[in-house]
This record gives structure tokens, sequence and C-alpha cells, in this order.
């Protein structure tokens, strides 16, 4: 439910599908019966979908506070994958790419999933079977802590990409 939702006198259709707040279709009543019948239970007369086709708008008998709060606490138990990106030349030296690596651990020790990118510029452009080889010699150091997806490769004018997501492993506690 959002701004958008109309509710009890906000509905201006005359006849309305009625649903109970057990999901019991009534059928087509008449707007002024539906207000009635929230009224008596203490519910709010909630719009669930517009009219369609020249039909009438399906409303539903409902606790509007109760339904905007389960809504609030489903929305705050989501988890979103938090991403980080790691990127380096073909020709950068073993030594920088070890400490990409170490930050690539610690982004997978805190269940980030971590976007691995291998670029090749130039000249480079034509290793690209040497650079799928260098990638996965250097994607298994860290089959102990990921699992990842097979191999992108992006063409463009300027550069060729060799992309995977490493993505961590639960632990079970």
């Amino acid at each position: 439910m959002d701004k958008d939702t109309l509710m009890n006198e906000q509905i201006k259709a005359s006849i309305v599908r009625l649903v109970t707040e057990d999901g019991k279709m009534i059928g087509e009543v008449s707007n002024i019966e539906a207000q009635n019948r929230a009224k008596e239970k203490g519910l709010d007369l909630i719009q669930v979908s517009s009219s369609t086709k020249g039909g009438s708008p399906v409303c539903k008998l409902a606790d509007y506070g109760k339904i905007k709060y389960k809504n609030s606490k489903s929305k705050k138990n989501q988890s979103r994958i938090k991403i980080k990106e790691i990127k380096y030349n073909f020709s950068t030296a073993d030594h920088d790419i070890d400490v990409k690596h170490k930050n690539v651990l610690k982004f997978l020790s805190k269940h980030y999933h971590v976007k691995y990118i291998v670029e090749l510029k130039g000249r480079e452009k034509n290793m690209v079977s040497e650079a799928h080889h260098k990638m996965e010699d250097k994607l298994s150091e860290f089959e102990s802590m990921a699992t990842w997806k097979p191999l992108s490769t992006s063409f463009s004018r300027n550069k060729v990409r060799l992309i995977t997501t490493l993505i961590p492993l639960r632990v079970e506690k």
C-alpha cells in the first residue's frame, strides 16, 4: 500500500467488487453498502485494483494500519546484496594483483559479492585466451571462500573486458 492507495471516502466509484478480510469474494455491491460493512466491522475499505475495461474496481475490507505495518516490517527485513568491484589490466604486476586480492578476501569475508574485471587495452586485446587462463588461475585462490559465475567477455572498440562475479560461500553456524 502506498500514497496512491484509495480508501474509504476517497473511492469515487458507485459500484465496487467487494472482497472480505478473509479473502472471500462477495461480488458487486454499492460503494455506500461496502463502506457501511467496513464501518460495522471496524475496518477500512481499501481499493486493491482500479476498474478494468469499464468494470468496477476491486475493494477489500481490511485494517489499513496493520497492512501498512506489515509492509514496513517486510521492507526492513529484506537484505540487499552489496557488490564491490575489483578491476585491473592484463599487464598489472603480480604484487599489485596480490594487494587487490587481499581486498577481495576482505570483501568476501564481509559477504559482499565482488565483480572481478580484467581489462585488455591496445595490443593486449589480442591475448584474450592468455587473459582467460591468467584470470582462472587467479580465481582459483578464492575456491575456499567463493563460487563464481562463468567468465563473460565484452568487446568494445578500445578494450576487451573479462568479467565474472564472485559470490561468497555461506558459512553454517
